[in-house]
């Protein structure tokens, strides 16, 4: 059995950052916990940021599954369902009431997709009392 770990790295000019998460989860909640202005920062990096992927096996040794340079952005704009599930917001306003999603953006934009997608919930169960789920 092989434990997975994640890396980031992210070179700011005059200093590197590397942080280690057990799951790609919690590696967006550290996203999401930064400041505005650094993940702002963060998006408009000319610099790519570096994910690793790296597998630790059952002898307890490194095992370097994948390294490649990643878009921020993109796992920025993810969003954990209430079913569990991890999507991109893109998929997940595919499933919205269209009405009801653009009047919510015009009330929070800007606001993160996770904030959305939580407020949409909201008012979905309010306007067609109904959980609103992705199946």
């Amino acid at each position: 059995m092989t434990t997975t770990k994640y890396y980031l790295h992210r070179d700011h000019g005059n200093w590197f950052d590397s942080v280690d998460f057990d799951t790609l989860e919690e590696l967006v909640d550290y996203l999401y916990e930064t400041s505005r202005e650094e993940v702002a920062r963060v998006r408009a990096c000319d610099t790519p940021c570096t994910l690793e992927e790296w597998g630790i096996d059952e002898y307890g040794d490194d095992v370097e599954l994948k390294v490649e340079p990643i878009d921020i952005s993109h796992i920025l704009h993810r969003v954990w369902t209430y079913q569990g599930q991890v999507l991109d917001m893109e998929t997940v306003a595919h499933y919205m009431d269209r009405d009801l999603a653009e009047d919510l953006h015009f009330e929070l934009a800007p606001c993160e997709p996770q904030d959305f997608y939580e407020e949409y919930c909201k008012r979905h169960k309010e306007r067609f009392d109904e959980e609103f789920r992705i199946d």
